[in-house]
């Protein structure tokens, strides 16, 4: 009888254990894509020194700039969600919820040519639905 009661608690802790490594290893993977995600976004408004806003006319793109980042985006396989654009000071809100189908807050600043970018990290199970949410922003240089 004590080997069974041993036996149960050796594969109740392994398997505890196993739950813990593989939420980090899915955290670690789903921030690790929303970090890539919004540092192409950064670099790519860098490189252009200007994001024009968007303007959807039947649901197409406008610009170049739209296009290599919904590219970009189907590519990384960012997945879509439910989040509202957070408001942040010193910034004006250029798009939300980019293309209408991702996650993705691009914001002007007010004080001078910089912008911002937000994106989401999704923690969920398929059952459970979605546990955590974080954001993650970052912000482009000045421009004089």
């Amino acid at each position: 009888m004590r080997e069974s009661t041993g036996n149960a608690l050796l594969m109740t802790t392994m398997t505890s254990v196993i739950a813990i490594v593989l939420s980090f290893l899915v955290g670690s993977i789903s921030y690790s894509k929303s970090y890539r995600v919004k540092s192409y976004i950064i670099d790519e408004i860098e490189q252009q020194k200007k994001y024009k806003e968007s303007v959807y006319n039947d649901g197409g793109l406008n610009s170049d700039l739209d296009e290599r980042i919904a590219e970009h985006l189907m590519s990384v396989g960012y997945r879509v969600g439910n989040h509202d654009c957070p408001n942040l000071s010193n910034y004006s809100q250029i798009t939300l919820n980019y293309s209408k189908d991702y996650d993705i807050c691009i914001y002007h600043s007010n004080e001078g040519e910089s912008y911002a970018v937000v994106t989401f990290m999704q923690f969920d199970f398929p059952v459970i639905k979605q546990i955590v949410s974080f954001q993650i922003k970052g912000e482009t240089k000045n421009y004089y």
